[in-house]
Parts: C-alpha cells; structure tokens; sequence
C-alpha cells in the first residue's frame, strides 16, 4: 500500500507540473504579448489590490470559519502526527 501512495503521489505531482508549466508559458506569452502593447502596468497587482484589502461583508462569520478551519487543519495534523508515530490507539478495548 506504500507503494501504491507513493505512485499516487508521483501522478499528482506529474499532473502538477504540466499544467503549472502550461500555465507558466501562457502567462509569459500573454505578458510579452500585453507589454507589446503598452498594457504591461495595467495587469496583475493592479488589477487586484483593491479587493486585497477590502473588508468582507460579514467579518464576524469569516473569522468563525478561519478560526474553525485552523482548528480542523490542526487538529487533523495532530492525529496524523500520532498515527505516523504509533501513539495512536485505535483498536477496541475488552
């Protein structure tokens, strides 16, 4: 079965390095292209800062979900942690 993980993991790591290397070639052709024109400032950051920084409508509830999120995340981890280490128990008592 590790072997089966790994081979799974090298898959994901092929698929994602095709398609960010594709994806790498178009936005360097689209800059080439933008900077031919003269749009090359108008792009990216620019285009973004604005909603960056903007508040979210409901801050309240966006911060219920991110403290939530860093919760499970941790969480998660923790008992990874434990499983990889063999401290975790997970057989039944009788």
């Amino acid at each position: 079965s590790f072997m089966m993980v790994i081979f799974l993991c090298g898959l994901v790591a092929l698929i994602l390095v095709r398609t960010l290397k594709n994806d790498y070639a178009k936005y360097m052709r689209d800059e080439e292209d933008d900077d031919k024109a003269g749009m090359g400032d108008e792009s990216g950051w620019k285009l973004v800062h604005g909603d960056v920084f903007r508040r979210p409508h409901r801050p309240m509830l966006f911060a219920a979900l991110v403290g939530t999120g860093a919760q499970l995340v941790a969480g998660s981890a923790c008992v990874l942690g434990f499983a990889v280490v063999g401290d975790l128990y997970v057989e039944r008592g009788g």
